[in-house]
């Protein structure tokens, strides 16, 4: 595996520590799938604006995060109706969620 030497801000450093202790991953994780999602085309580049490029980087990660709950959710209940089924119990489910348009090529 290759190695390689960046420099980063003290900031931009505290949030990937930050962010690798939260995950409990390596902070060579993080950038290396930080890397592979952008360099795949699956994150958008960083907005041009330097104050909207926060923003929807933190509206994204939102989202990101709303879907994975949906998921979650949706999971549990399909899980709920199919133990149910036996007795005659359905339980909607919803659909699954398609990607954000910023991941649709």
């Amino acid at each position: 595996m290759a190695k390689i030497s960046v420099s980063l801000s003290d900031d931009l450093k505290a949030r990937l520590d930050a962010h690798a202790q939260e995950h409990n991953e390596t902070v060579s994780d993080v950038v290396q799938k930080a890397l592979e999602s952008y360099l795949d085309g699956s994150t958008p580049p960083p907005a041009e604006d330097d104050q909207a490029g926060p923003q929807i980087r933190e509206l994204q990660q939102y989202v990101a995060q709303l879907a994975k709950n949906h998921e979650q959710v949706r999971a549990s209940m399909q899980l709920i109706s199919q133990m149910s089924a036996p007795q005659g119990v359905y339980i909607p489910c919803p659909p699954p969620l398609g990607p954000p348009p910023w991941e649709k090529g």
